[in-house]
């Protein structure tokens, strides 16, 4: 599955749960402070199943401020920074294949993933506080 996200992904009011299994998320636009890419949810209510999430943040800089949680990993693709400002749980594999993966707060990145950062990607503290159960850094 692939979508094209206009203006953000979010949850609304309506506190739903929703699982993210297999697919990627694309963004089309610059996150700003009142636009951005993935907000709203809260708790568990937004979960990577065991396909996992893909990322592209496609040459934009895009910003997540919802908690990522769930048993699946996250893929960080396309040039671009993905900013995350959540403490997100996350226990699936954390790949950054290419751009940047940046931590917008302490403890954004999961503490039981494992990250690994291809070449010419980056992994980014943002010098923020983190703890990761592993990386391999090759970026």
């Amino acid at each position: 599955m692939s979508r094209v996200i206009k203006g953000g992904w979010h949850d609304g009011a309506s506190a739903k749960t929703v699982t993210f299994d297999n697919g990627t998320l694309r963004a089309t636009a610059d996150s700003t402070p009142a636009s951005v890419l993935i907000y709203g949810f809260s708790g568990t209510s937004l979960n990577i199943g065991a396909g996992g999430m893909v990322l592209d943040s496609n040459g934009f800089h895009t910003i997540s401020s919802s908690v990522m949680s769930g048993v699946g990993g996250l893929t960080k693709e396309g040039n671009g920074t993905f900013t995350m400002n959540a403490a997100n749980t996350y226990g699936g594999a954390t790949l950054v294949s290419q751009g940047r993966l940046q931590a917008g707060i302490d403890n954004a990145f999961s503490a039981t993933s494992v990250h690994t950062v291809a070449a010419g990607a980056a992994l980014a503290t943002g010098g923020f506080n983190q703890t990761v159960a592993s990386l391999a850094n090759a970026g």
